[in-house]
Formats: structure tokens, sequence, C-alpha cells
């Protein structure tokens, strides 16, 4: 990686408030990733960022860019254990973002569909999100079986 690829101070300072400043935080990480747009991790943060300030399509079209970014970069494919430390983050991402979307039917199959690379970031948080979708699933199902009655 190049001598550019990363400034610990400025992305701590804009990791570190994330909790209590989420908006100063995605503009400091954005401002850094214009300067550093080789630091994988902060574009992590990034996409977690925007799904959880609500901005849906700015988030699906950072995954996309991050992911040919990343499908490009050689050197970075050949670490190979933080190339599948990201792979396993940006597919949480993806739950995520269908979590935020409310897209309970569809997330609950793509968790079984990529369960082991999820449970690798988060085994409780994911456990937590199938249940949930499973229950919201039921929901649906329960409602379209016995309609409200006017």
């Amino acid at each position: 990686m190049g001598k550019n690829y990363y400034n610990n101070y400025r992305f701590k300072k804009a990791h570190n408030i994330m909790d209590y400043n989420p908006e100063e935080s995605l503009r400091l990480i954005s401002d850094y990733l214009m300067e550093y747009p080789n630091d994988y991790s902060a574009h992590l943060d990034h996409i977690n960022l925007l799904i959880s300030l609500g901005h849906v399509n700015k988030a699906k079209a950072a995954i996309k860019a991050i992911e040919l970014q990343v499908s490009e970069d050689e050197e970075y494919k050949r670490l190979s254990s933080k190339y599948q430390y990201f792979k396993r983050k940006l597919i949480f991402m993806k739950a995520k973002l269908l979590a935020f979307k409310e897209k309970y039917t569809e997330l609950y199959d793509f968790c079984l569909n990529y369960y082991d690379e999820l449970n690798a970031v988060d085994s409780l948080q994911l456990y937590y999100m199938m249940l949930y979708c499973k229950k919201r699933i039921e929901e649906k199902k329960s409602k379209k079986a016995f309609p409200k009655k006017n």
C-alpha cells in the first residue's frame, strides 16, 4: 500500500464521535475519504453512518463503489486476512441496509445465505436479526390470514 493509505489520527477523530455526533462524523469521514480513498475501514464506517442516518440510496451507491474499488485492488486482496475481514464487514453492511429498509424476508434469506460470514462479524447481532425477521415475517402472514374488520 502507498504511503497515503490512511491517517490514523484523522480517522480516529471521526470514528470516535460516531455514537454521539453521527452527522459530524459522517462529514469528517467523507472529507477523510477524499484524501485517503484506499482506507477501506473508513469506507465501512462511512456506509454504516449513511445507513444509520437514513441515507439509503447513498449507502447502496457507496457499497457498489467500494466493491468495485476493492475488486480492482490486487495489492489489497493479497492481504488475505484484511481482505476477508473487509468482505465479511461489507456483507454485514448489506444486511444492515436490508434491515433498515424493512425487507425482512429478503434479509432472512440473506442471513441464511451468508450465515458464516455474518456470524464471524457478530454472532449475537446475527441471531437477533434472524429472530426479528422471523417474527416480522410471521406477523405479516398472520395479518394476511386474518385481516382486520372495519
